[in-house]
């Protein structure tokens, strides 16, 4: 078989890889602090609701009072409710 491309190539690569300079301060991992008060707002918001549906939950049982009272079955006046 024969080839094409038997010319020598000549490209000039030493602009590509170079030394990159050393990084003063490395990237933080940390959350930004107002996500982080945002997030403890939320937390507190939750807590405050569930405390308070708990509360209602406690003062339910003093302030509702069922009370049940038999009703006596009137006699009925239907004819078919009538003895023969």
């Amino acid at each position: 078989m024969t080839s094409f491309a038997r010319g020598k190539v000549d490209i000039d690569i030493s602009g590509v890889n170079l030394p990159q300079p050393p990084r003063d301060e490395t990237p933080s991992s940390r959350a930004p602090r107002s996500a982080l008060a945002l997030m403890l707002v939320v937390i507190v918001a939750m807590a405050l609701i569930a405390l308070y549906a708990n509360v209602q939950r406690w003062r339910r049982a003093e302030i509702e009072t069922v009370t049940f009272t038999p009703t006596v079955a009137a006699p009925s006046s239907s004819p078919s409710a009538s003895p023969r």
